[in-house]
């Protein structure tokens, strides 16, 4: 699969170069062109209102399933040295007030090595249920194999709506989380909502000095996922713990992405 830019309709209007969260889109021969440090995330395509950037292969044409089957908000629990990151708590937070509008579960993914003592921590900040991926081969961050790991869990449980913060370990491999599950990612999110009418999730994002307001549609993707969202880090709020947590831990043992 690939993100190419349709000459005869790019207007130059440098929409799509400010969009990029990653700096892959720049200006040659007055056409947008993307260089090789794409990652597929898709913000581009979701930014051109001429409808210039699109994808290419075949997953671009897969036909929309029924996504029912899909439920549960997740939050990838991001850890340094077995410490659990303030962006991950932040993102609890955000996740619990998610899951409690769609009344459903919120699960963590905990990933890397001599953290499982740390899981119930994530339950005490709102997680109903913590997949814990604790192996040695983890112990440093491999955009490979945190992306086989949460592609795997995602595949097999089907969650609706997907969090992780735009960190540099986010952004290093969660683009590849979205475009292995061709799903939807919106970049660089402050704020997040969900539409009591239609269940779709609703971003605020920050480009420079605008706040567009974007939404998800569920129809729009396959059955393997359907919304994934990365948040700007900023100081973690006052999370409440919930002292009172009873939620579970699914701990993964096998590696799918180990070295």
């Amino acid at each position: 699969m690939s993100i190419k830019v349709n000459p005869d309709k790019c207007t130059s209007c440098e929409t799509c170069v400010t969009s990029c969260p990653f700096g892959a889109i720049e200006m040659r021969d007055g056409r947008a062109f993307i260089t090789e440090s794409c990652t597929l995330c898709g913000a581009c395509i979701e930014a051109c209102e001429f409808k210039a950037i699109e994808r290419s292969g075949e997953e671009a044409v897969a036909a929309a399933k029924d996504l029912s089957a899909y439920t549960g908000v997740w939050v990838f629990a991001e850890q340094h040295k077995g410490g659990i990151a303030s962006v991950a708590l932040e993102l609890l937070g955000e996740g619990r007030k998610l899951a409690d509008k769609r009344k459903t579960k919120l699960s963590a993914v905990f990933i890397g090595h001599g953290i499982r003592n740390k899981a119930q921590d994530l339950i005490a900040r709102g997680a109903d249920i913590v997949y814990l991926a604790d192996d040695p081969a983890l112990k440093d961050f491999n955009d490979d194999s945190y992306s086989a790991i949460l592609t795997t869990l995602a595949t097999l449980h089907k969650p609706e709506i997907i969090l992780a913060g735009a960190t540099a370990i986010g952004r290093s491999f969660i683009p590849k989380v979205a475009a292995k599950l061709y799903t939807g990612l919106t970049a660089d999110c402050t704020m997040l909502d969900i539409d009591p009418q239609t269940g779709n999730l609703h971003q605020l994002v920050q480009q420079g000095c605008r706040q567009l307001s974007q939404h998800e549609h569920q129809d729009e993707y396959d059955d393997r996922c359907r919304q994934m969202v990365q948040t700007r880090p900023v100081a973690a709020r006052n999370i409440t713990r919930h002292l009172g947590g009873k939620g579970t831990r699914d701990e993964k043992s096998d590696n799918p992405g180990g070295k």
